[in-house]
């Protein structure tokens, strides 16, 4: 399973010493103890990177056949991170954990079994599936078609 960590590129600080910054063929030289913020807003709204990029359309993020499509690098980065972090990252995310809480009190997720196949079998493939997948902040399966689940009430 290959591992990629968050952007962390938002915000960035110079510590002690000057920095270069190059854009565009032309060299800036910023100056020691200067913390660079990038503009979110203006990245996630700029239409150099999205189309329509003042309407909100979800599903800007999905192929016809629901694939995820990921933004190029540094066009797209929802919660930031630091002192500018989204206000509602934290709440979204005890939110998130509460509702599967909630499910799972209620559900326990089996999976669904292929012709002939035990559950000992099935927990070998699924686990092979996220083995070969990356893990970005969340599992990103590469093969999502092998691993269907069904939920089964308790109980």
């Amino acid at each position: 399973m290959r591992i990629y960590s968050p952007v962390l590129f938002v915000p960035r600080y110079t510590n002690l010493s000057t920095q270069s910054l190059q854009i565009d063929g032309r060299t800036y030289t910023i100056p020691p103890e200067v913390t660079l913020y990038a503009n979110l807003a203006s990245i996630h709204t700029s239409p150099e990177y999205w189309e329509d990029s003042l309407t909100f359309r979800p599903s800007r993020f999905l192929t016809e056949d629901e694939t995820p499509i990921v933004p190029a690098s540094g066009t797209y980065l929802p919660w930031a991170t630091g002192p500018r972090v989204c206000p509602g990252k934290k709440f979204a995310q005890v939110e998130f954990v509460a509702v599967i809480a909630k499910l799972l009190r209620k559900y326990r997720v089996r999976p669904v079994l292929e012709k002939g196949e035990t559950f000992e079998l099935a927990k070998e493939r699924i686990l092979s599936v996220a083995n070969d997948s990356d893990l970005f902040i969340t599992l990103n399966m590469k093969r999502p078609e092998k691993v269907r689940v069904w939920f089964e009430e308790r109980k």
